[in-house]
């Protein structure tokens, strides 16, 4: 019969720590890898609630398309608007440089069958007066007393009877007097009249206002 040698007991608490250290050790290890990778990933993002807001990118030296009210900014369409108006402008000066004139030029601050006093008219209607200018316009067809070999007759803004008489703005017509043997007939076509430009008070009968204050000496109607 064959004996059994008993171990020191140290020698099998020794066997005993051991053995529970390398179970734990497994067991972690099948825990780590059982855990999904991709929610190891998330859990070691940074939430997005505090990641920066990218800021969209502005080119340099664009201008918004809308602005607020009240914003202190000129929009694109009074960039336009100025530009145009500032364009206008010049193109009139060298016409009217020319004397090349329309009834634009003529305009000045009055209501229609107010009083008229010399005060009101603008240093640019003053500074035309004696100068020889071209007028483009209508013939007023209820001036006239005959509608041929005409000498004398109303140039007016349009062919619309508004513009001469009571209830018209002064600056919307011209009389002209055809000189040097120069005549015209009558047209419902718009006319050019070429002549020396003149400040000319013209009252109704009984004194009661004003019909007309420019004159034109014409010496040619195309």
């Amino acid at each position: 019969m064959k004996t059994t040698k008993n171990l020191p007991a140290a020698n099998v608490g020794g066997f005993i720590r051991l053995s529970v250290c390398c179970l734990v050790l497994l067991l972690g290890v099948f825990e780590s890898r059982a855990q999904d990778p991709k929610e190891r990933g998330s859990a070691e993002r940074e939430p997005a609630a505090t990641r920066p807001t990218a800021r969209p990118s502005v080119r340099p030296g664009a201008q918004p398309t809308a602005r607020p009210a009240g914003s202190g900014q000129v929009s694109d369409s009074e960039v336009v608007d100025a530009t145009r108006a500032a364009a206008d402008k010049a193109a009139r000066a060298t016409a009217r440089a020319r004397g090349e004139i329309t009834f634009d030029d003529l305009k000045f601050d009055i209501e229609p069958d107010a009083p008229y006093d010399g005060s009101m008219l603008t240093d640019d209607i003053r500074e035309l007066d004696g100068k020889v200018v071209k007028l483009r316009g209508y013939i007023l067809p209820s001036t006239l007393f005959r509608e041929t070999n005409i000498d004398e007759f109303v140039l007016v803004r349009d062919n619309q009877e508004c513009c001469f008489g009571p209830g018209a703005a002064l600056f919307d017509c011209v009389v002209v007097n055809l000189v040097g043997g120069v005549r015209t007939d009558f047209t419902t076509r718009p006319v050019t009249v070429t002549g020396k430009f003149q400040l000319k008070e013209y009252k109704y009968p009984d004194d009661s206002g004003h019909f007309a204050i420019f004159n034109l000496q014409g010496t040619a109607v195309k």
